[in-house]
């Protein structure tokens, strides 16, 4: 009797530009819902409670970064080159990453078993909560993971819609109900738990069934080649959070909310980036591989591109910060202008920062990653503990926006050998001169003629200045990975024709 059990037989990627448009979709419809649940969240609930929130959030993010232990990039980077049992190999990350949330939420539970009773017993409670919420998305992304490393998009974007809808309904629930800070966090967890579900199912039964029993030998393993990845995007994590703990701990609840919320807006900004390294790591690992000409072709124009865009919203999030958050936001947001003004031109660097540590990942230079990460969060509370105290939220947006730059800069002195040296091309100096041509010209207009005029002088800059151009797209149009088995040393034809 023949076999029922279905053969997997695997499809032609759409090509990194066909799974940037996936994945930019994808994390674009993240960043719209999750913009929208922050703004229904922060007009429902007093400054107070929107401090108490955004404080379980970052306590509970930070605990679990050591979940991600670099488990994810590895995976990619493996399915990528083309590994010899992939159901094992995303077994193993599997049993890793469940075991790792289980130790942190036994640490975190014991934490708070010890809270003494007041508001903080309640910010533990709310912590609780936000960890759940945290578990499930680190889970989810595991198997989004599964997806980049096949370069094979377009699941991921239908699952974020899934996410979307199942959020968007429970968020509106707990809202007309009146909820709390607690009963918010519930909501979301209960669609992150949804969508986590729903991945495993996609994963399992249309790309990779996990092998756990496999996947038990690879665990050292993986957990030894991946320890350094692991610690950077722990690093990396909690540079994003140092400055709101230091808040917490230095100033109030309210100017919590007063940082985090433009903060945020960056940061949920940031996916549309992220959206396009996911789709390109897996060819710069495969092209790196092979030869490192095709894949300084790729890095050079993804370069370009994000520092063209990442300039365009750096401008917008400047010229127009005070109608944006009264408008969004509400009247309470006005002490946040001057912060989403210093944040907005971190916008930049973090982008940039994003390509260059991707493609020291992809080339095997995570060491270098780890040290940048280690001295710009160094840096980042070093400087948050001299100036938190002395100007409030200001100050913690200028050290955040100090440590930014500190390791973008990093990144990209830590790259430089693998493009001989090009600093200036990587860095698109064209572009930055464009963002701060725009913002001069801001400047010198009075009234509300500044920003409009800012913001095209920037995009004129840009063209004059050729910083970006049609030459960079047609790249990414002829990055295709190859159809068939793993990509190895032996593969190097296909390859350099695929791209």
């Amino acid at each position: 009797m023949p076999s029922r059990a279905r053969k997997f037989v695997p499809t032609r990627s759409a090509g990194v530009a066909g799974n940037i448009l996936w994945s930019g979709a994808s994390r674009g419809l993240q960043a719209v819902t999750g913009f929208v649940a922050t703004v229904a969240v922060a007009r429902h609930l007093p400054l107070a409670g929107l401090g108490e929130y955004l404080s379980a959030l970052a306590v509970a993010g930070a605990v679990l970064s050591v979940s991600y232990c670099g488990i994810q990039q590895y995976l990619v980077r493996e399915l990528g080159r083309g590994a010899d049992d992939p159901g094992a190999l995303v077994g193993a990350g599997v049993l890793i990453r469940l075991a790792i949330i289980g130790l942190a939420g036994l640490g975190l539970a014991g934490w708070a078993g010890f809270a003494p009773a007041g508001s903080r017993a309640d910010l533990a409670a709310l912590v609780l909560v936000a960890f759940g919420c945290e578990a499930c998305r680190s889970m989810g992304q595991l198997a989004g993971a599964v997806f980049q490393g096949q370069e094979r998009m377009r699941p991921e974007c239908l699952l974020a819609l899934l996410h979307s809808l199942l959020w968007g309904v429970l968020l509106t629930m707990a809202i007309r109900l009146g909820s709390g800070p607690f009963g918010l966090l519930v909501a979301s967890g209960l669609a992150l738990a949804g969508h986590c579900l729903a991945s495993w199912i996609v994963v399992a039964r249309g790309a990779v069934r996990p092998r756990f029993g496999a996947g038990c030998k690879r665990v050292a393993r993986m957990l030894r080649a991946s320890l350094v990845i692991g610690l950077s995007v722990i690093l990396l994590q909690n540079l994003f959070r140092v400055n709101v703990l230091l808040l917490q701990w230095l100033g109030t609840s309210e100017e919590v909310a007063f940082f985090q919320t433009p903060h945020d807006l960056v940061l949920r900004l940031q996916i549309l980036f992220q959206a396009v390294m996911l789709a390109a790591f897996p060819a710069l690992s495969r092209l790196f591989a092979v030869g490192p000409v095709r894949g300084a072709e790729l890095t050079l124009a993804l370069g370009r591109l994000v520092a063209a865009s990442a300039g365009g919203l750096a401008s917008t999030l400047y010229l127009f910060a005070d109608p944006l958050l009264v408008m969004v936001y509400g009247g309470k947001m006005v002490p946040a202008v001057s912060c989403l003004r210093v944040l907005a031109l971190g916008t930049v660097p973090l982008a940039l920062g994003l390509v260059w540590s991707q493609v020291l990942i992809a080339t095997g230079g995570q060491r270098r990653v780890l040290w940048v990460n280690a001295a710009a969060l160094a840096f980042n509370g070093l400087l948050g503990v001299v100036l938190t105290p002395r100007y409030g939220v200001f100050g913690a947006s200028v050290a955040a926006l100090a440590a930014y730059a500190t390791s973008a800069l990093g990144a990209l002195w830590a790259a430089r050998g693998l493009f001989r040296g090009r600093i200036a091309a990587l860095a698109n100096l064209q572009a930055l001169a464009a963002l701060g041509g725009g913002l001069l010209v801001s400047a010198v207009l009075p009234g509300r003629s500044g920003g409009p005029a800012g913001l095209a002088a920037y995009a004129a800059l840009l063209l004059v200045l050729r910083g970006v151009g049609l030459s960079d797209i047609r790249v990414l149009t002829r990055c295709v990975r190859p159809v068939g088995p793993a990509v190895r040393q032996e593969n190097v034809t296909s390859v350099e024709k695929g791209c």
